[in-house]
C-alpha cells in the first residue's frame, strides 16, 4: 500500500492553481486609530499569527476581516471602536483560521491564532475489481503508472463498493474536504453512502456542475487531513431494483476553507464549495474517473 500512494502521489492532477509555500518569518502588528467613546486610549489588536505545524515560525502578509457582532459589517479595515468581533485570519497558501467572540476593549488586544499551510492530499481509490484508479488510469499487477489502461468495470445490479484512501503531508493540511460522488443516471442507483463523513446530502451542490444529465449526484463532508495522518473510507453505491450502476463514475474532492460570504459578510466555516452568489470558494480540487460498461 505504501508503493501504491507513492506512486499516486506523482501522477495526481491537481487543479485550480494551488502553489504551496511557507511565508517569510516575521511578526505582523495592526494598530487602529481614532478614540472612541469612553476610552482613555485607543483600541487596538496587536496581531501575532503562526504556523500551525512548524514552533517559532510567524506570517506576515495577512489578510484580516473583522466582522462586528453588534452592526454584522464584515470590513479588512482594523476596528476603531471596542466591541465583540468573530474574525477570519487568511494567508497565501495557508487555510484561513476563524476567531470568534474575539473582545476588543479600550487599550492594545493580543489578537493571536495559528494556520496550518495546504496541501491536497494523495487519493486512493481501488474499484469494485480491487483495481486503483488514477485519474482514469488503472494499476494492475502489469500495468505501470506510465502504461495504465483506462478502467472500464463490468456493471453490475450488485452494490458495488470502492475503497479509499486519504494520505496527508507533513507539516501540512488539506483544511475540511467535499467529496462529490457522481454517476449512472438516477433511475439506477438508489443510494450511496461515504463511510466515516460528518455530513452528506442528496443533490449537486451549490458550485458543482453535474457531468452527466439526469445523474444521482451525492456530496460529503470528510475531515482535514493533518500532519500526515491516513483516513480510509468506503464508498457504497446501491443500486435501484434491478437496474445496474453503469456509465461514468466521477469522485471529486476539494479542498474547503473558512470565507466571508458576498451577500451579507456572514462567515462560513469551510463548509461550502461557493458563497450565495455562486462564486467558487473551495482552494483546490481532484478529480477521478472511471467507467462501468
Amino acid at each position: 500500500m505504501i508503493g501504491l500512494a507513492a506512486a499516486a502521489f506523482g501522477y495526481v492532477a491537481l487543479t485550480g492553481g494551488f502553489k504551496p509555500s511557507y511565508q517569510s518569518i516575521t511578526t505582523t502588528t495592526t494598530t487602529s486609530t481614532g478614540t472612541s467613546s469612553g476610552c482613555p486610549q485607543n483600541p487596538s489588536f496587536v496581531n501575532s499569527f503562526t504556523d500551525a505545524a512548524q514552533v517559532g515560525v510567524s506570517l506576515s502578509g495577512t489578510t484580516i476581516y473583522y466582522r462586528n457582532q453588534a452592526t454584522k459589517q464584515t470590513v479588512t479595515t482594523a476596528p476603531t471602536v471596542a466591541g465583540t468581533f468573530d474574525i477570519v485570519v487568511t494567508n497565501t497558501s495557508y487555510i484561513p483560521s476563524i476567531i470568534n467572540n474575539q473582545v476588543l476593549t479600550c487599550n492594545s488586544n493580543l489578537l493571536s491564532t495559528s494556520l496550518y499551510a495546504l496541501t491536497n492530499v494523495i487519493i486512493i481509490i481501488f474499484t469494485n475489481t480491487g483495481n486503483h484508479v488514477l485519474n482514469g488510469t488503472a494499476y494492475t499487477a502489469t500495468a505501470s503508472a506510465a502504461s495504465g489502461e483506462p478502467i472500464n468495470e463490468t456493471s453490475s445490479t450488485n452494490t458495488m463498493n470502492w475503497p479509499l484512501r486519504f494520505v496527508g503531508t507533513n507539516l501540512k493540511s488539506t483544511g475540511n474536504q467535499m467529496v462529490v460522488y457522481e454517476g449512472s443516471s438516477g433511475n439506477n442507483v438508489s443510494s450511496a453512502s461515504l463511510s466515516g463523513a460528518i455530513a452528506s446530502g442528496v443533490g449537486a451542490p451549490r458550485g458543482y456542475t453535474s457531468k452527466i444529465a439526469g445523474s444521482y449526484v451525492a456530496w460529503y463532508l470528510i475531515p482535514a487531513q493533518q500532519n500526515g495522518g491516513v483516513w480510509t473510507s468506503n464508498l457504497q453505491v446501491n443500486p435501484s431494483g434491478s437496474n445496474s450502476v453503469n456509465g461514468t463514475q466521477y469522485l471529486t474532492v476539494y479542498n474547503l476553507q473558512p470565507f466571508v460570504d458576498s451577500l451579507d459578510g456572514t462567515i462560513n466555516t469551510g463548509t461550502a464549495l461557493a458563497d450565495s452568489y455562486n462564486n467558487a470558494k473551495y482552494l483546490s480540487y481532484q478529480q477521478f474517473t472511471w467507467a462501468e460498461k
